[in-house]
């Protein structure tokens, strides 16, 4: 379990965890894993975290794909997830992808689709309610 909020940062990983396991913590990350390929995948999601620049979505998509290349979870590729809790709620802050070839690529896929919409239907959030219940009628 990791999270983070205004004010911290928190991880544990339990004793039962099986395989390489772990969480690294930062001043404003939290990566964490267990059944993985070994600790350099939690090492190399910290490294693509801490050179990573943008918003935090972008940045959260380098790591896992940083985690992925360096061997992900040993079970192989089964899903993926964006969550991001913001004041301002974008289409893309909440994506999931479960029983996929490839579910990383699948995400970054919809996130990008998700990202554009956002872009043409602009930031009120009244107006994306306002075309999703146009949309909708048709």
């Amino acid at each position: 379990v990791i999270g983070i909020d205004k004010d911290s940062v928190f991880g544990h990983t339990g004793d039962e965890c099986t395989g390489a396991k772990g969480h690294l913590l930062g001043k404003d990350f939290a990566v964490a894993g267990n059944i993985l390929a070994s600790k350099g995948v939690l090492d190399a999601m910290e490294s693509s975290w801490k050179s990573s620049k943008g918003e935090l979505p972008h940045r959260i998509i380098s790591a896992l794909e940083a985690g992925q290349a360096s061997g992900g979870d040993t079970r192989g590729k089964m899903s993926a997830t964006l969550l991001v809790s913001s004041s301002k709620p974008r289409l893309y802050h909440n994506l999931t992808v479960d029983m996929h070839d490839d579910p990383l690529g699948e995400l970054k896929r919809i996130f990008g689709r998700c990202e554009r919409l956002q872009a043409e239907y602009g930031d009120d959030d009244g107006e994306v309610l306002r075309l999703r219940h146009k949309t909708a009628r048709r």
